[in-house]
């Protein structure tokens, strides 16, 4: 009798994480948090049901950009802790309390959009670009239908912001220039016509492959 409970035991135990595993879909997942000062961005890698990778996009707290102590050791040791705990209910740490309630609010939006669990309709995608800023893009899905396309820049020229900067009037060639400007418009014209890509521009053509890899990441987050 006792080996046959314990068999059943571990049966449910089993079955438990098979079920726990399968909560999450494959992929990149993106949980965004505005701020009054600077946005948090944070990238949680889901592999057969599990977190296997977090990374803090911006804002980049290491001693060469922050001086607060607490908030570097924060940025190092979080993605740590999501990884050994397997989801976003990290203790607070006195002294850093800002950041690590950022960090947990942008890893549950990224978990709740891996477990279609997300009740918003703002969804981001990203095309890392370490040489000149990470390319952000939020899209607005209103009943399957996206409604707003946009570039999440930086704004101020932190260097502790990982992301572009916005290409405005000072921004030195023209074609990527026009591209940041236009691309709302492109976007939303190529996704009505059921595709998920503008067309490259000429002597745009890094920014037209980043921004469309932003979008399309963004589309899948959104399920389209």
């Amino acid at each position: 009798m006792k080996k046959i409970i314990l068999l059943a035991l571990s049966i449910f135990l089993v079955s438990s994480l098979f079920v726990f595993a399968a909560d999450y879909k494959n992929g990149y997942f993106i949980g965004y948090v505005p701020g009054s000062r600077e946005d948090t961005v944070v990238e949680v890698g889901i592999f057969n049901g599990n977190i296997v990778e977090v990374n803090i996009v911006t804002p980049i707290k290491v001693a060469a950009t922050y001086s607060f102590e607490p908030g570097v050791d924060a940025f190092i040791q979080y993605p740590g802790k999501v990884l050994a705990q397997q989801n976003a209910n990290i203790d607070i740490v006195a002294g850093a309390t800002s950041s690590y309630v950022d960090y947990n609010k942008a890893v549950q939006m990224a978990l709740d959009i891996a477990s279609g669990q997300y009740k918003g309709n703002k969804y981001y995608g990203l095309a890392k670009d370490f040489a000149h800023g990470h390319v952000l893009v939020e899209i607005t899905v209103e009943g399957k239908k996206v409604t707003d396309v946009r570039f999440i820049t930086n704004d101020t020229g932190s260097n502790r912001v990982s992301l572009m900067g916005p290409k405005d009037d000072s921004y030195p060639f023209a074609p990527a220039r026009e591209l940041f400007s236009t691309f709302k418009d492109k976007a939303i014209a190529a996704i009505e016509a059921g595709k998920n890509e503008v067309d490259v521009v000429a002597g745009a053509t890094s920014s037209s492959h980043s921004f469309n890899a932003a979008l399309k990441h963004a589309l899948v987050q959104a399920g389209l």
